[in-house]
């Protein structure tokens, strides 16, 4: 299957050349795994988009923007998917002062492309640094500029990069977020100052318990990697994947916690999504 594209419910995709997302990254998105109809994690993935949208000031309109995802997915064929949200400012991109709040929905489906791996190989320290900037921190805004330099980074031998702040913490991967595994304690870097708030890290957290752990969330300076066994990392597309090696600075002792996470999720999907 090709990848279909719709507009404000209109099946294009077609962007107005006058987009404010398109001149300044003007808005938020949403990644979204589509499994046989339905949406894993989206409850999540609306509380994340709402406090973007809070955030940027743009009036979401949840009728409509649950027309539109509800349009997507009965349009799927059977099996998995990739589903793309972009909400983007409308109007006219003459200057940074907006001229409304009303916002434009795009949206992507196409098809799911795995290659089934939970392991990364290899990951590297990218020396591009994320900056410290609260009024953006968790939210998934359009501007991923620092994300775009990082990945430019990676090697040839590399599957990943880690991105640091400008205090030299750790943070997150390029499109996932951390779990620091010492041991039976879990934890999570600060993501106060920046970074995204990943839907399926959300998850985790919130359900930690059922699994016998407790997710901490601390500042966790690069000198700090010797202390952890595992590192893993979550996305709500690809799941959990356990990380080998970091460089020569760090290399995985065990991998049971994301084994014990995979298997955990496994049997959330078979359920039917009822506690995603």
């Amino acid at each position: 299957m090709s990848e279909t594209w719709w507009f404000n419910g209109e099946q294009t995709a077609m962007l107005p050349a006058h987009s404010r997302g398109l001149a300044y990254g003007d808005g938020v998105f949403e990644t979204m795994r589509v499994v046989d109809g339905g949406i894993p994690l989206l409850s999540y993935h609306l509380c994340r988009l709402e406090r973007g949208t809070d955030r940027l000031g743009l009036a979401l309109n949840r009728a409509a923007l649950d027309s539109v995802i509800a349009q997507a997915v009965t349009s799927a064929s059977p099996g998995q998917h990739v589903l793309k949200l972009i909400c983007v400012r409308s109007g006219l991109a003459h200057g940074y002062m907006p001229d409304q709040n009303h916002m434009d929905i795009l949206l992507r489906l196409s098809p799911l492309r795995l290659d089934g791996d939970s392991h990364v190989q290899l990951a590297e320290i990218c020396s591009t640094r994320l900056a410290c900037q609260p009024a953006l921190a968790g939210i998934k805004h359009l501007n991923r500029l620092e994300q775009v330099l990082a990945a430019r980074e990676i090697g040839a031998g590399a599957d990943e990069g880690i991105m640091l702040d400008t205090g030299g913490n750790l943070i997150e991967a390029l499109s996932s977020n951390l779990i620091l595994v010492a041991g039976k304690n879990w934890v999570c870097p600060d993501l106060t100052w920046s970074g995204v708030d990943g839907v399926m890290q959300a998850y985790i957290k919130q359900y930690a318990k059922n699994l016998g752990g407790e997710i901490q969330v601390e500042s966790v300076p690069r000198s700090r990697l010797p202390e952890f066994d595992e590192i893993l990392l979550t996305n709500a597309v690809r799941g959990v994947r356990n990380l080998g090696k970091i460089g020569t600075e760090w290399a995985s002792r065990s991998c049971a916690t994301g084994d014990l996470l995979r298997e955990y999720l496994l049997n959330q999907l078979d359920a039917g999504f009822q506690s995603f």
